[in-house]
């Protein structure tokens, strides 16, 4: 992230997300009547975490 960015988000500011579209989004931080941009982001297909990717390749099936 930007270093503004960063520096906001350490000194407390607010994070919002701001939809940029069908696919894209950014990260904005607040704090004391400025605001700071991010990196525009895209969506993306959410990602597996290992402990199911884990689980599948055992061939079990997860009890959540």
């Amino acid at each position: 992230m930007p270093e503004a960015f960063e520096r906001c988000r350490k000194a407390g500011g607010k994070i919002r997300t701001m939809s940029l579209g069908k696919d894209k989004y950014r990260h904005v931080c607040s704090l004391n009547g400025k605001s700071y941009p991010g990196y525009i982001k895209t969506k993306g297909a959410p990602k597996e975490n290992k402990y199911m990717k884990g689980l599948a390749s055992h061939g079990r099936k997860s009890t959540y």
